[in-house]
């Protein structure tokens, strides 16, 4: 089961290492036609952006977690 999990966390900094590589400041890679493309967009916040640029509250929530 570990070894899965590190497999999956592998396989996904890969990815995302791939993404900034070919698609960081560059125009969208269309694959279908008006199905679907490929475009390099980050992520600043917690699922779906929300809170973002809120840093200091998940550090904060974290805290609280843990303690």
């Amino acid at each position: 089961m570990v070894l899965f999990v590190f497999v999956l966390v592998l396989a996904d900094q890969f990815t995302k290492h791939l993404a900034v590589l070919f698609l960081k400041n560059r125009p969208p890679v269309v694959l279908i036609p008006g199905i679907l493309e490929l475009q390099y967009l980050e992520n600043r916040g917690a699922a779906f952006s929300m809170l973002q640029n809120r840093q200091g509250f998940f550090y904060v929530l974290t805290t609280i977690f843990l303690v």
